[in-house]
């Protein structure tokens, strides 16, 4: 199980890099791709677990095939996290709506095509590597149920103190926010919570009401909020 997580946070840790970087480069200008201000993007986490577990399980079958379920896992992977985030987090992380080919707006032919070259790379350059590293960990027994469970509080706690209905109140369903527009959103919105003056809350939450003003969201009584 320890090794499970240490490849999963490895994985996420890789996705949030690769992530970052492209679209950094696209908006020329930085981009934090990750929902959780550590250098982490589980959706990849996942990701790589199911491709590490069809290349240890499946590997008697051809190449092509292995590849052609590998992708196809990634692209499941991605359209139930699009479903985790608007459904629980309430935040559309990524949204394909506006691609020809798309379901729902979580999945597109386009990314589905990028999963599938990027199943390529991690077959032939990070899988064996990976696999090998991961056969030479040895963790006793004892201390797997104490990581999951570590790390399961960790990820539970993230996701309620980052969850939008603590600091908003808004009419639809998921906000309509970018992931990068709503990392600052919360940056700005807890430095609203620790503002000393009257003044300095009072500017921050108008830049707060810039941010929000194209959704239906509005910031709570953060007086109220913040006893």
């Amino acid at each position: 199980m320890m090794v499970i997580i240490l490849e999963f946070f490895l994985f996420g840790f890789i996705g949030w890099v690769i992530d970052s970087m492209y679209r950094s480069l696209r908006e020329k200008r930085w981009i934090n791709a990750g929902y959780f201000k550590g250098p982490i993007c589980p959706v990849y986490g996942f990701g790589g677990l199911a491709l590490m577990f069809i290349f240890e399980y499946y590997f008697a079958l051809p190449v092509w095939l292995l590849v052609i379920a590998s992708a196809s896992a990634l692209v499941l992977v991605e359209y139930l996290s699009g479903i985790f985030c608007e459904k629980v987090l309430q935040v559309k992380l990524w949204d394909y709506s506006h691609s020809r080919f798309n379901i729902g707006g979580y999945i597109d032919l386009e990314h589905s095509f990028y999963w599938l070259i990027s199943v390529v790379v991690f077959y032939y350059f990070i899988f064996p590597y990976v696999s090998w590293a991961g056969n030479l960990i040895v963790v006793p027994k004892y201390f797997d149920l104490l990581a999951l469970l570590i790390t399961v509080f960790v990820f539970l706690s993230a996701i309620v103190r980052k969850s939008p209905a603590r600091f908003l109140e808004f009419k639809e369903k998921v906000l309509n926010l970018s992931v990068d527009d709503y990392q600052h959103l919360v940056s700005d919105i807890r430095k609203l919570y620790r503002a000393k003056t009257e003044e300095a809350g009072n500017i921050l939450r108008e830049k707060i009401n810039r941010r929000l003003a194209k959704t239906s969201a509005r910031l709570k009584n953060w007086r109220r909020e913040t006893k």
